[in-house]
């Protein structure tokens, strides 16, 4: 009995573990081969990280740094650094002096529709910004 639960173990661990691999293989995220990097520092100025295409923009993670304490927020939109159809795709964020990373996983983060940028909206602090993307 306890070989067969072992046996059963071990085959469902493979089994996740290749669906895991499959995922990520076929666009389920970001592969290093695929996914392209963004980055910027700025200093209270909206600032274009990403310029749009005929595809979507999807977003897997960003690393945020400040010298002391500033937020921001990140939107989508046309014209000079989104400022035409300026459409927030978070809330505004507090970040304190730390490397921040957030997301990296699977799933994207933000999905910027088609002919939009993406971009970076500082409301205090000078900011240190990196984004992983990939642009269909």
């Amino acid at each position: 009995m306890k070989k067969t639960i072992r046996l059963f173990l071990a085959v469902l661990t493979l089994c996740l573990w290749s669906l895991n691999a499959e995922a990520v293989m076929s666009g389920g995220g970001p592969r290093q081969t695929d996914s392209s990097s963004a980055y910027a520092n700025l200093a209270g100025a909206a600032t274009k990280l990403i310029t749009g295409n005929a595809g979507r923009i999807k977003v897997y993670g960003y690393t945020d740094s400040v010298a002391t304490t500033g937020t921001f927020y990140f939107a989508y939109g046309t014209g000079t650094n989104c400022a035409t159809g300026l459409t927030a795709v978070s809330p505004t964020q507090n970040a304190t002096g730390a490397y921040v990373p957030v997301g990296y996983g699977l799933i994207p983060i933000f999905v910027i529709p088609p002919n939009q940028d993406f971009c970076i909206i500082p409301t205090a602090g000078n900011h240190n910004v990196q984004v992983t993307y990939i642009q269909e």
